[in-house]
């Protein structure tokens, strides 16, 4: 999927792959640790929550302070330019601390955006009897 400039659309990739993670965990970090076919597809989403992070415009960035998004795009570089020197242990505190609350607040970030989106589409209402400033 291209996301273009859309900011709801990089939001859900990202949101997306936090999922798909979760849903290889099966709620214990512990088949991270024991199956290399698992490991390879925690980091595959890893990558993709950082690169769309990436590409996330600057604005939408901006109004989401609380997402880590240098951490994101940070771990993305390490586990594709230093894929053989990456200790799967020291991923472990991503899935198990910062991953949950990314979901979280990737969560409330596109309702935010859809909310938004909606409003965009509505026009501008007469006021009614008593919106009259003073």
């Amino acid at each position: 999927m291209n996301a273009g400039k859309n900011p709801a659309l990089y939001l859900a990739q990202m949101l997306d792959s936090a999922e798909v993670i979760a849903e290889y965990l099966g709620g214990d970090v512990q088949n991270y640790r024991d199956s290399r076919l698992i490991r390879d597809a925690v980091h595959r989403n890893l990558e993709i929550i950082g690169e769309a992070a990436k590409r996330c415009p600057e604005a939408t960035r901006a109004q989401y302070p609380d997402i880590p998004w240098r951490g994101m795009a940070g771990l993305r570089d390490v586990l594709i330019h230093d894929y053989d020197g990456t200790d799967p242990e020291e991923v472990v505190p991503v899935l198990t601390e910062h991953l949950p609350r990314l979901r979280e607040q990737l969560t409330v970030a596109l309702k935010r955006e859809a909310f938004l989106a909606v409003l965009d589409k509505v026009p501008d209402a007469p006021p009614l009897p008593g919106d009259e400033l003073p």
